[in-house]
């Protein structure tokens, strides 16, 4: 397949000479999974695709060759912020400005770091800023593609092994069996010659189209183009498609482009003018993207040639649309989309007061894994910032030399240093998100390593760090300053000193730090906490800091009640954070929710799991939402239900991790929703299902869909399966109708698990989610991901298509 490479042209653009990568290549030191760290020679390939270096003799690979495709490099991070340079950070320790990670999928989809050390400051630079480059020009080449063509490319790429340029049979049944294509090795050798039209005994790009072109067929899209076609109406919404996989009379047809529009407004619910159908189309079967002002132009000319008005529909029939245009219309990602486009992107006001939003927050964010044994990483805050986190949890302890550690005290988990994870939070905090973020402090350090956290902030943040608020007459904060005001800051939430000068009393909640009150007022009340209270290092302190004080933006304190008098005697700037099981009790009793939404106008909660999910598992967090608190944190390392919830809720508003509350909880005096509709969802189909995990090898998957309806109440939620389609993960259709009655579509998420069934048990497959708020109604298609939220490999290309209506609730 032609293929754009970095080549000479863009060599003598770059700033850096990469020849020296290619030919010799350089010598670094590598760090590995296990065993001591071990020199390799690492080059770059001729045209700068992949980066490669020998196995030693006596790994799995026997000295083979290894590498990289820098098209499947997420990130390349400067520092020791892996498991792998921890292991040995107190040898190599001072090496950190010439290390780097290069943070890269496999080819079975799984998260992977290549870590080294240059051999010099300058060594590092030609490969750490280098590789960076090279990385950003190879994603700049996928945007001249359309998601269709970097489909088939990256499946020529992976059938191609020995980059020939053909397939032979051996590569294509290979190919066929690894994405899940039901097809005996016979058929597919026949439908090889079939396509081999030269019959030279390979394939090349153009015979390959054609042969992916068969397999990828389509009848349940070519079911409704039939109906279009033939001016038959489609079956009601609480109705099943007719499918015949068989039978396509109209493959050849085409209609007009006011036929177009008069399905679109009938079936997608949507108006379109002439000018936006045809705008419509030809984006969804372009194969690059036109910039505004080359659209400007082209509908310009457009309009003179075609001599009407846009909203002339009349004047559209020399416009013919195809199937195959009509099915890129419907299969494309954000213009079919069941995720109403216009909430994705940054949409809402972001000069309320910070109590306003909901905040996507992490807990234990520095942990690969469970509570007791696993890794912990500063690429764990990296990937979750980079999802648009915006509330991290950093628990402090006393380290080795006088430095803050991060760990989760009194178990076998790892440890990572204060230093890395702040510099981490400073280089990527605001590269998803413009909007603050929050550090939830838990202090465990004696009053030396306390002022030492304090002089690392300072002097790693510098201007980004938010001062505390404070009123030139001594009263104290009654609204915080919105996202807006707040923008590329960090808000650093922890124990304070009192007004007063005195301590504030110590809790008996293993996030003890999270709930120690300040004021007066709000001292004496108790907490219903899960494990005990970690206990102090010799030498560590139950006090603050000043220099530690002088710099937190959010105090912490209990609420002893949800009262007017309790809250308006509190400041803005003292948040409180309760445990799991006590916030599932007090959601369950309407009066105290009451109070506790008009709480949370002027302040901030925060919502942490209880301390028995040792294995980082979730509590869903739509309860704990419909009470208005803004901060409901979850472990982002797992991927399970209510992960997925919260990803999909803060999809919304452009990824920025901040979104509004409903109305209701922000104002006094509006009323809550009270109208309901009943939801039919008919699941249809899948296309490009990857197998669990991402993996190339394995059997077949026989794929299933769960949807799920989570609302505020258990009477809110509801759950739901198709069959299960064996052998069949490349295009299997269930073409099942569900019907859901939603009392409180405001505060109601609905998400949907493709999974794989097998004798034993079921694996996940791929998920998405999002807020009824933002769902669209008609034929749909839904962007599958990965368990935590990522869109890479074969979850680039996989799909859900649904239909979905909504009916009057009686």
């Amino acid at each position: 397949m032609p293929r754009k490479t970095i080549g000479s042209k863009a060599k003598a653009k770059d700033e850096f000479d990469y020849e020296p990568l290619v030919d010799p290549g350089i010598t670094m030191l590598k760090f590995g999974q296990g065993g001591t760290p071990h020199e390799r020679l690492f080059k770059l390939s001729g045209d700068l695709r992949y980066l490669s270096w020998s196995a030693g003799w006596f790994s799995a690979k026997l000295g083979g060759k290894c590498q990289v495709d820098l098209e499947k490099v997420i990130r390349v991070m400067q520092g020791q912020n892996t498991f792998q340079f921890q292991r040995y950070s107190q040898i190599y320790g001072d090496a950190n400005e010439k290390s780097f990670s290069i943070v890269y999928q496999d080819v079975d989809g799984k998260e992977k770091t290549l870590d080294l050390i240059a051999p010099s400051q300058d060594i590092f630079k030609l490969w750490h800023d280098g590789l960076k480059a090279l990385v950003q020009k190879l994603k700049e080449q996928r945007d001249n593609y359309s998601l269709d063509a970097l489909f088939l490319k990256s499946l020529w790429d992976r059938a191609d092994t020995d980059h020939s340029g053909t397939l032979n049979a051996k590569e294509i049944v290979r190919l066929v069996q690894s994405i899940n294509v039901h097809l005996p090795t016979p058929t597919v050798k026949v439908l090889f010659k079939k396509y081999d039209v030269d019959n030279s005994g390979t394939l090349d790009f153009a015979e390959f189209v054609e042969f992916m072109t068969f397999l990828r067929k389509r009848p349940d899209l070519e079911s409704v183009w039939g109906s279009i076609a033939t001016d038959s109406p489609l079956p009601e919404g609480s109705a099943p498609l007719t499918i015949d996989p068989e039978y396509f009379p109209s493959r050849d047809a085409v209609i007009s482009l006011p036929k177009f529009i008069k399905f679109w407004e009938s079936v997608q619910g949507e108006k379109l003018s002439l000018e936006d159908a045809r705008d419509l189309v030809e984006f969804c079967n372009s194969s690059t993207s036109e910039s505004k002002a080359t659209k400007k132009s082209t509908r310009a000319a457009r309009h003179r040639d075609d001599l009407h008005t846009p909203n002339d529909v009349s004047g559209g029939d020399e416009f013919l649309v195809s199937y195959t245009m009509f099915s890129n219309v419907l299969s494309n990602f954000t213009k079919a989309s069941l995720f109403d486009q216009s909430k994705v992107v940054e949409y809402q006001d972001m000069t309320h007061p910070l109590t306003y939003y909901y905040m996507a927050s992490s807990h234990n964010t520095y942990l690969e894994g469970d509570q007791l044994t696993s890794f912990s990483s500063v690429n764990r805050y990296v990937n979750d910032l980079l999802l648009g986190c915006r509330c991290v949890e950093l628990d402090c302890w006393d380290g080795d030399n006088g430095q803050p550690i991060i760990c989760h005290g009194h178990t076998m988990t790892g440890k990572i240093l204060f230093r890395d994870v702040i510099r981490a939070i400073a280089e990527y905090g605001f590269v998803t998100s413009p909007y603050p973020v929050v550090l939830s402090i838990e202090n465990h350090c004696c009053l030396e390593q306390q002022k030492v956290l304090a002089k690392i902030m300072i002097d790693i943040f510098k201007d980004k760090l938010a001062m505390p608020l404070r009123n030139a007459d001594g009263s104290f904060v009654t609204t915080l300053p919105s996202p807006m005001e707040l923008k590329h800051k960090v808000l650093i939430k922890g124990k304070r000193l009192a007004t007063h000068g005195a301590e504030a009393e110590d809790a008996d909640d293993p996030e003890d730090d999270d709930e120690e009150a300040e004021d007066p007022s709000l001292k004496g009340s108790t907490k219903e906490g899960t494990k005990d209270a970690p206990k102090k290092k010799k030498g560590s302190s139950n006090k603050t800091h000043p220099d530690l004080s002088n710099i937190t933006y959010l105090g912490t304190g209990k609420v002893k009640s949800f009262s007017a008098a309790v809250s308006n005697s509190i400041p803005a700037d003292m948040m409180a954070s309760y445990a799991e099981v006590k916030t599932i009790k007090t959601i369950k009793l309407p009066d105290k929710v009451a109070g506790w939404i008009d709480h949370n106008k002027n302040h901030l909660s925060r919502i942490y799991p209880k301390g028995t999910r040792i294995d980082s598992s979730n509590y869903v967090p739509v309860g704990p939402w419909a009470a208005g608190n803004q901060l409901v944190a979850l472990n982002y390392q797992t991927g399970d239900l209510a992960y997925h919830i919260n990803f999909g809720k803060f999809l919304e508003n452009g990824s920025t991790g901040y979104v509004l509350k409903p109305d209701y909880m922000i104002y006094n005096g509006v009323s809550e929703p009270t109208e309901g509709y009943r939801l039919v969802i008919n699941v249809i189909s899948a296309c490009h299902l990857p197998k669990p995990g991402g993996a190339q090898k394995g059997e077949i998957i026989d794929p299933f869909v769960a949807v799920y309806l989570h609302g505020p109440s258990p009477a809110d939620t509801f759950e739901a399966r198709t069959r299960t389609i064996h052998d069949n993960g490349f295009n299997p259709v269930w073409n099942q109708t569900f019907t859901f009655d939603v009392r409180r579509p405001d505060l109601s998420y609905l998400t949907f698990h493709v999974n794989d069934e097998d004798v034993l048990r079921s694996d996940f497959v791929a998920f998405t989610s999002l807020p009824l708020s933002c769902i669209r109604t008609g034929l749909r298609t839904l962007h599958l991901r990965n368990a935590v939220g990522k869109r890479d490999q074969d979850f680039e290309y996989a799909s859900l298509f649904v239909r979905v209506t909504k009916e009057f609730l009686e």
